[in-house]
C-alpha cells in the first residue's frame, strides 16, 4: 500500500520523504521501501522483515537509513540503535536512536514523530529523518 509523507516546511533544504511502500509477504515477512528526494534527485532503501508492530517499526527505519546513505554516497553511515512506539495521549508516538560517526565524533540522535493516524511505518520514516536531518544535511552532494 503506497504510502504519501512529507516532512514539515522548513527553510533549510532537507531530505524528504517522497514514498513509502509497504509490502506484506504471505509467508510472515514483508518489506518496505522508502525513497527520499533533495535537490530533484531520488533514492531508495528497503527495509526487510517480520510483520510485527516492532518488526514494522524496524523495516521502515532500515529502509530509510539504506535510503539515507545512498543519498550520502555512502560517505554517511547511520546505524540503528533502537527504535519504539509508544502510545501516549491517544495516539502512537514513534521513537528512535541513530547512532552516526560524523566529523570525528561518535553521535547518537533522537528523533520523534506522532504517528496520529496509527501508521506506525509512516511514523517511523519520518521519526528517523527527525533524528538524522540536522546532521545529514552537511553530506548531501
Amino acid at each position: 500500500m503506497p504510502v504519501m509523507a512529507s516532512s514539515p516546511l522548513t527553510d533549510t533544504p532537507r531530505l524528504r520523504v517522497a514514498q513509502v511502500d509497504y509490502r506484506p509477504g504471505a509467508d510472515g515477512r514483508g518489506d518496505v521501501d522508502v525513497t527520499l528526494e533533495y535537490g530533484g534527485r531520488r533514492w531508495t532503501g528497503t527495509g526487510r522483515g517480520l510483520m510485527t508492530r516492532e518488526g514494522d517499526l524496524r523495516m521502515a527505519a532500515d529502509a530509510t537509513l539504506a535510503a539515507v546513505t545512498a543519498a550520502t554516497d555512502d560517505t554517511f553511515r547511520p546505524v540503528l540503535g533502537g527504535i519504539k512506539a509508544l502510545r501516549a495521549f491517544d495516539s502512537w508516538l514513534v521513537i528512535v536512536s541513530v547512532e552516526v560517526d560524523d566529523a570525528g565524533r561518535h553521535l547518537r540522535l533522537l528523533g520523534a514523530e506522532a504517528a496520529e493516524d496509527g501508521n506506525l511505518v509512516k511514523g517511523s520514516v519520518l521519526a528517523v529523518l527527525d533524528g538524522l536531518n540536522r546532521v545529514v544535511e552537511r553530506h548531501l552532494p
